[in-house]
């Protein structure tokens, strides 16, 4: 029998070609067999791997879903993909059990305005993944911003006997807790006037010593479900919500900060680490990549790794229609200098095959128009 490792990604239409690189690279690294353990006794050596892949998703279309199965499709051999809408029921997808939809909701709605401005509700649904995912006891969960350099197997094997969860910390925690805190609130002070909800000291200290990044998560939900984890964490989104700029990975902070593992670097790491030592001892050993912050490739093509990113992205159905909207953003926002560079940095990708694609890709989208205008005529 294979050893089952249960994959969540959770995203919404505007997310779907990140969604689709970040998979596709995982698992073009991901080994599918667990190779020898040092432990003799082991039972999980030598046996196959089989990726059973879940997206979270908030009414994605039935267009974009066939293409993220055409874009895995060449893993189908040790990987399966579905889909759960955390939304209204749908003809074309799996709904969420209503109580889990209803606590996403709940949740999402505790929150104050920066927060349900700069995130959709998909993010609460890390605070219910017990809930979602009955079936299992232990998954990996990540953002769909990532990039995947190596396998991702070996963490799923890493024991997290009395711990929530494993988590890399946020690299750019500043050492002063003031500093921290006022980097913080800047910017929900200056463009939604929130002077009033903010956290007390002692919750902000536990942040700021514990400052987890949830973009990759190895989730015990065993422990979650032994420890009523979600009542708790429901419980304190009614409490806190109104005072948590990062609202997910806040909450979970503060509820599970003593039981959280702490993992290296390397399964959660900002392209601006890979190159510092005292993060990322030796890059070639970088299991994920995390666009956080700004330097998303899809944005601008000059950032670290973008090269890489769009390596991948070439390989998926998805590349001709990102073409289309890239060029388009390109020519009518980027100065003359970053037109410049990312013409240099598009010139190896543009194959005869990448252009007939953009091609059929336009022809397509021409006939389609046309063929709607004829009926609705």
């Amino acid at each position: 029998m294979s050893i089952i490792i249960p994959i969540v990604i959770a995203f919404d239409n505007n997310y779907t070609i990140p969604a689709g690189v970040s998979l596709y690279s995982m698992l073009a690294c991901a080994k599918s067999e667990n190779p020898k353990s040092q432990n003799p006794k082991s039972q999980n050596d030598n046996k196959k791997l089989f990726y059973k892949i879940h997206c979270l998703v908030d009414n994605l279309s039935l267009e974009n879903q066939c293409k993220l199965k055409e874009t895995l499709a060449p893993f189908s051999a040790f990987m399966s993909v579905d889909f759960l809408d955390i939304s209204t029921p749908n003809l074309y997808t799996p709904s969420v059990e209503p109580s889990a939809i209803d606590k996403i909701h709940e949740a999402f709605l505790q929150l104050n305005i920066y927060a349900k401005t700069r995130f959709s509700k998909m993010v609460m649904c890390r605070l219910f993944l017990a809930s979602l995912f009955p079936q299992y006891d232990k998954i990996i969960m990540f953002d769909a911003d990532t990039l995947f350099l190596n396998d991702v197997s070996e963490s799923f094997f890493i024991p997290l006997d009395g711990y929530y969860f494993g988590a890399a910390k946020d690299f750019s925690s500043p050492k002063s807790l003031k500093h921290f805190q006022t980097e913080r609130e800047r910017e929900p002070r200056q463009k939604f006037s929130l002077y009033e909800h903010y956290l007390k000291e002692k919750d902000m200290k536990i942040i700021c010593e514990n400052h987890y990044n949830v973009g990759f998560l190895i989730v015990n939900l065993k422990l979650w479900r032994a420890d009523r984890l979600e009542e708790r964490l429901l419980n304190l989104t009614r409490q806190k919500g109104q005072c948590v700029f990062c609202p997910e990975q806040d909450l979970l902070t503060l509820a599970c900060y003593q039981k959280v593992l702490q993992l290296p670097y390397i399964y959660n790491a900002h392209p601006f680490m890979a190159n510092q030592k005292r993060f990322i001892p030796n890059k070639k050993e970088i299991v994920m990549l995390h666009f956080y912050f700004t330097g998303k490739p899809w944005v601008l093509p000059t950032f670290s790794y973008s090269k890489e990113w769009h390596e991948t992205l070439s390989k998926t159905p998805f590349y001709a229609e990102y073409s289309v909207k890239f060029l388009k953003q390109m020519t009518e926002c980027l100065s003359l200098k970053d037109k410049q560079k990312t013409f240099e940095f598009l010139a190896p990708l543009l194959n005869k095959k990448t252009l007939l694609e953009y091609v059929f890709f336009r022809l397509n989208r021409i006939f389609k128009r046309l063929k709607e205008k004829f009926f609705n005529s």
